[in-house]
């Protein structure tokens, strides 16, 4: 249950999840940008995983094609209509999240959303670039509330993430359209209140940048207090966006994800069939 008001259900499953299933997919994977991006972030990621993987990307409102809704208010209340989203989508398949930075955190409440739900096939969260869900408050209180910020100190806050290309940082134009969807996202962050809750019975992998300024490897690994079905950590070169400098490592690990998710997805159906076998034998 959300902890910050009621706006739950206000977004459209058909706005909020972008692409779906082929004919040949076998396993889900769900996506969630970071703070200031949008689902095009993981547009490339389509050409990348195999046939058998369907992706979903996650665009919440105030951006892209939804650049005229309403911004999200509360974090939770944003992962809770993920959730939603992807409980609309038939179960059929197992399914693996993943976000980044800001979306890390959506991903994990919407994974413990989930994970309330019947018959629901989440097979694994992985967080990138992100401190523990837990660490998130002292991490803020370290730093300082970014969405408090002026235009100019903001645009610096952006610039060290390395969360915008040049060209957009040098356009104050372009600075113009992007500012207030980074103080919008910037906020969920910083007003994010973490609760305990009994930890998740999937596993949680955790990605990180071995030079990313935003998330200590300490707090990182923090993540696996959040499971009991086993927790690993896979390390990138890179900063807070090494998952673009390292796309291809990245897209190497998430398909031993996803092909480990449908292993588990058929176990049911091999053990069935070995168990006819025994009877006939």
């Amino acid at each position: 249950m959300s902890d910050c008001g009621t706006t739950v259900g206000r977004q459209s499953p058909a706005a909020l999840l972008q692409g779906g299933d082929t004919p040949s997919s076998a396993v889900r994977l769900a996506c969630i940008h970071h703070a200031g991006g949008a689902a095009s972030a993981y547009a490339a990621w389509s050409k990348a995983m195999p046939d058998t993987v369907a992706l979903y990307r996650v665009q919440l409102p105030g951006r892209e094609g939804r650049f005229s809704e309403p911004f999200e208010e509360c974090l939770v209340n944003a992962a809770d209509a993920v959730a939603q989203a992807l409980h609309r989508v038939d179960g059929n398949k197992p399914l693996v999240l993943f976000g980044h930075s800001m979306g890390a955190v959506i991903a994990f409440h919407a994974a413990r959303r989930l994970a309330t739900l019947r018959d629901f096939r989440l097979r694994a969260l992985v967080v990138s670039g992100c401190v523990a869900a837990s660490r998130i408050e002292a991490q803020v209180a370290r730093r300082g509330a970014l969405h408090t910020l002026d235009d100019r100190a903001l645009a610096r806050a952006v610039a060290a993430y390395g969360g915008l290309p040049s060209f957009v940082t040098e356009s104050p134009e372009l600075m113009e359209v992007f500012m207030p969807i980074f103080r919008a996202d910037f906020r969920l962050v910083d007003t994010y209140a973490y609760r305990a809750a009994p930890p998740l019975d999937v596993p949680v992998h955790a990605f990180y940048g071995d030079r990313d300024e935003q998330a200590d490897l300490e707090d990182v690994l923090a993540w696996g207090v959040e499971t009991t079905a086993g927790f690993r950590s896979t390390r990138f070169e890179g900063g807070h966006f090494f998952l673009r400098d390292q796309a291809e490592a990245v897209h190497g690990a998430l398909c031993r994800e996803l092909e480990s998710a449908r292993q588990i997805a058929l176990m049911p159906c091999i053990d069935k069939c070995a168990d006819a076998s025994a009877q006939l034998s």
